[in-house]
């Protein structure tokens, strides 16, 4: 089909719109458009959200109200006449007018891309199919059942599955999760009993214990119809079955999908009250989770054992008792806590975390939670939900223990990270609950902002009250307040927490009288306070002058409390100490500062930088493996380039095969180097290098791998550099083959004698001190700058390195050397700057102090002439053992004529 062209006459013929739309206004007709200039496309635009009167015509001539959809429509047009729909060739666009002196247009609409298909209906920009000269007036949409609607739900959920299992992503596995919500109403056993038919065998056991905990033993199953509208995306792929047969084989079920109904299954019996079924089935459901050991698994693990302890929640005898239900499921979610620390699954480790939190607090086990919390650590990578649960109960701990400030803040970032969902509207009532008595207990008075939100306003109505009577110190209207609201405090937990603030009301009465009343009496603080007697009104009064509320005296003699006059503060010491306090914050302010413009801490040439990489390296390793356990020799040729040589050649080095390695060089000498440029250009030399592997390393030096030139990666960093952070063997090895290497420096400016001056190796630090060309020796062409001087691109030297990594034997090395030590870097510190400690800056100091004595009895000992031996301790001796490894026969200093 070329094109479309659509005639839009007045007076012949019926206006619409491209796609059929327009007609859908509110009163518009498909045959009313008579005798009416053509309006231009702004103004028919316009015209879309516009009522316009109808004309008198054949259907009739009164304006009916828009009813959305509920009359019969035919071909998108509210009418009862069809719109024809004229193809013809393509025309250029003309517009002038008719014999008649009406305005004419023709528009050529360009043809979708499915009308190019033979026998194939032509549609237009909405989608909708023209429909030739048909009328569909008798055909109503029919409305999709509820139930149906729910079992294509959980079906399609099976498909999203079994992605998060192919595809290790759990994103699937929480978009399922997420359903739940929307399929939870329309649960019901039969719904239940014919998604376990249609996706089980008869003979399989996990059905058969879905169906009892249902109580639809006897229900028949039946295999499920390919051509079924209902049929799950993975049924629908397959096109080649025919229609109406059933399928031959039962595919296998993942365990993913039987815990996911086995989750539906326990929600619906929650629903329902089945307490004791639930418990029951859940109880069976746990045990077989632990033999598994899926990581696909671990948000559906973590849900089952939500409902696992809510079950056994509501069993009898309850919480508080003793030996209430929850006390004998305490083992299983112990249990469950170090499989999950085992196997690192975050989402069950964080979900019964708090379900055991929540158990020792419904049985008042303070203790046991506070051992929990300490013995065991929250994963950080737990879901927001988890956090807010997690850092409500170790609020309430906190507020038991009297650690007031630690339970406000815990309370704090329960309530920021409340979610804001209504269906967690009681979650963020009983966390702001607990945060208003904790603020009263802290002697603060809660913002009147809290009681004024709209899903707070009715729950904190009592404990609005209760601010109340604290605020203004009356004992008897706080113990009307508790007694009215008995009931309530004592179902929300804080009613324990709220006696408590019985002192708190005192002393904010004893406050109020102290700053209105210059002198008052105690039987007079008896009366106001509603106290027993004029001697605890003394004790009371006493205790509050010792805390530090009131600024008063007590007469004992007379038997009355006088308040201080104001002073001038000045005249105190809390200006010194407030000054005191801002001049500490600043000094250590200067400290971290002086930390801070320290040389950073050089981790880069870790292989593995985080624990993902870690993961995928692992997860690549296994794969090659599998897939590569038939090389070209194995083979006989048959299967040569199926697998990468330089993969090969990297699999064998990462599995310390040496046969294999020489086996694979010997068939592909041209890829004995290898560079991975996805690794930073390493090559087979810089990998065993930084595996610390000596007979491979020899291996690939003997091959020729260094022959024609020196391996170097991305960082210029050859095998040298990368061995002495890594293995003192390999890189004494490469120092030993390779010297001319030792002086080379990578892109910032470190050479092999840096690198190794920050680590403990001080045996290789003196090989490649006695290896590296000199000044004065022959190999110095190149090089005329002595190692111990030279520096990176900031200016560092060697000393730097070892000072700020705190290596005291390298330290020693290197003076011993000759190494300078008040050289200074590009910004201007010497290396005593960059001492790791105070001790290691005293032991540098008397380091360098020691070798400028030294020096100056040596060139004593010369100008005299003479000579003397000095015999040294063992102590000394093993000081210095290093000089004994390199070719020294002891520490024996001597002066020149000796």
């Amino acid at each position: 089909m070329p094109g479309e062209r659509r005639n839009l006459r007045s007076s012949k013929e019926t206006s619409s719109s491209t796609n059929g739309e327009e007609p859908r206004s509110n009163s518009q007709s498909s045959s009313s458009n008579k005798d009416k200039p053509v309006p231009s496309r702004a103004t028919s635009a316009k015209g879309k959200n516009l009522p316009t009167k109808k004309t008198s015509g054949k259907e009739g001539a009164e304006d009916k109200p828009h009813t959305n959809g509920t009359e019969p429509m035919e071909n998108g047009v509210n009418g009862t006449e069809d719109v024809d729909m004229v193809d013809d060739g393509p025309e250029n666009v003309k517009v002038g007018t008719n014999k008649e002196g009406e305005d004419e247009m023709t528009v050529v609409v360009p043809p979708p891309k499915s009308s190019k298909l033979s026998g194939e209906p032509s549609k237009d920009e909405e989608g909708d199919i023209a429909m030739d000269n048909t009328d569909n007036s008798h055909i109503v949409s029919p409305e999709l059942d509820p139930k149906a609607k729910a079992v294509a739900d959980v079906k399609a959920n099976f498909a999203l599955l079994e992605r998060a299992v192919a595809q290790f992503d759990a994103r699937f596995t929480l978009r399922v999760l997420r359903s739940i919500s929307s399929v939870r109403k329309h649960l019901s056993p039969d719904l239940l009993a014919q998604v376990i038919t249609e996706t089980y065998t008869p003979t399989s056991s996990i059905a058969k214990t879905l169906l009892a905990a249902l109580g639809k033993e006897d229900v028949s199953f039946e295999s499920p119809d390919v051509s079924s509208k209902m049929d799950i995306d993975t049924q629908a792929k397959d096109k080649s079955q025919t229609p109406g047969k059933p399928t031959t084989a039962a595919k296998d079920v993942l365990p993913e999908v039987d815990t996911y109904l086995s989750v539906l299954v326990q929600i619906h019996l929650y629903d329902t009250k089945a307490t004791e079924m639930g418990a029951k089935f859940s109880s069976n459901l746990v045990e077989r989770l632990r033999t598994l050991n899926r990581r696909t698994l671990d948000a559906l693990s973590a849900r089952v054992y939500f409902y696992y302890s809510l079950f056994f929640e509501q069993l009898v005898p309850l919480a508080p008792s003793p030996m209430a239900s929850v006390v004998s499921i305490r083992p299983n979610l112990l249990a469950a806590l170090r499989t999950s620390v085992l196997r690192k699954d975050q989402d069950t480790r964080a979900t019964v975390t708090t379900l055991l939190l929540r158990n020792y607090l419904s049985t008042s086990h303070i203790i046991q939670a506070d051992l929990l919390i300490s013995h065991s650590e929250f994963p950080a990578a737990a879901s927001n939900n988890q956090i807010a649960r997690y850092l409500y109960y170790l609020g309430r701990i906190r507020a038991i223990q009297l650690s007031y400030t630690e339970a406000h803040e815990h309370l704090v970032g329960a309530t920021r990270k409340s979610p804001a969902t209504p269906s967690a509207g009681g979650f963020y009532q009983a966390a702001s609950k607990l945060l208003v008595v904790v603020e009263l207990l802290m002697g603060d008075i809660p913002d009147r902002a809290i009681f004024r939100q709209l899903n707070l306003e009715h729950a904190m109505e009592p404990y609005l009250s209760l601010v109340q009577a604290v605020r203004v110190g009356k004992i008897e209207g706080f113990l009307n307040v508790v007694q009215t609201h008995n009931a309530l405090f004592r179902r929300d937990g804080t009613y324990t927490l709220i006696l408590r603030l019985r002192q708190n009301v005192i002393k904010t009465g004893i406050r109020m009288m102290s700053l209105s009343y210059a002198k008052i009496s105690l039987r007079d603080i008896c009366l106001k306070l509603d106290l027993e007697s004029e001697q605890s009104a003394e004790y009371i009064v006493a205790k509050a002058i010792r805390d530090g509320v009131i600024e008063a005296s007590i007469d004992h003699e007379h038997g009355f409390m006088k308040s201080k006059e104001l002073g001038d503060v000045y005249a105190t010491r809390e200006p010194g100490e407030a000054f005191h306090d801002r001049i500490r914050a600043c000094l250590g302010l200067h400290d971290e500062s002086v930390k801070a413009m320290r040389y950073p801490m050089n981790q880069h040439r870790l292989e593995l930088k985080n624990a993902q990489e870690a993961r995928e390296r692992e997860r690549e390793l296994a794969k090659e493996i599998v897939e590569g356990e038939m090389d070209d020799d194995d083979a006989g040729g048959d299967f040569e380039g199926m697998i990468d040589v330089s993969i090969r050649i990297r699999r064998a080095i990462l599995l310390k095969d040496l046969t294999l390695l020489k086996r694979i060089i010997k068939n592909n000498p041209k890829s004995l180097q290898n560079p991975n440029f996805a690794d930073n250009g390493n090559t087979s030399l810089h990998l065993a290098a930084q595996l610390g592997l000596l007979d491979i390393a020899e291996f690939l030096i003997d091959a020729g791998h260094e022959d024609e030139a020196i391996s170097k990666n991305g960082n210029c960093d050859t095998p040298l550099l990368v061995a002495v952070e890594t293995s003192e063997a390999v890189a004494t090895l490469l120092a030993t083959r390779f010297p001319r290497c030792i002086p080379w420096k990578n892109k910032q400016g470190a050479d092999s004698i840096m690198l190794t001056s920050r680590t403990p190796h001080t045996t290789l630090l003196a090989h490649l001190l006695a290896l590296s060309p000199t000044p004065n020796s022959p190999r110095a062409l190149s090089t005329p700058i002595s190692p111990l001087a030279s520096t990176d691109t900031s200016g560092n030297t060697p000393l730097h390195y070892a000072s700020a990594y705190g290596q005291l034997k390298s330290i020693r090395s290197l003076l011993e050397h000759g190494a300078d030590a008040s050289a200074r870097n590009a910004w201007s510190w010497t290396p005593v700057s960059y001492s790791a400690s105070v001790q290691a800056e005293v032991y540098f100091k008397g380091l360098v102090n020691a070798a400028e004595r030294e020096r100056e009895g040596m060139a004593t000992v010369a100008g005299r002439g003479g000579g003397m031996v000095r015999m040294v301790s063992a102590e000394e001796g093993e000081e210095f053992e290093w000089m004994r490894r390199s070719g020294e026969s002891g520490r024996v200093r001597a002066g020149s004529g000796g």
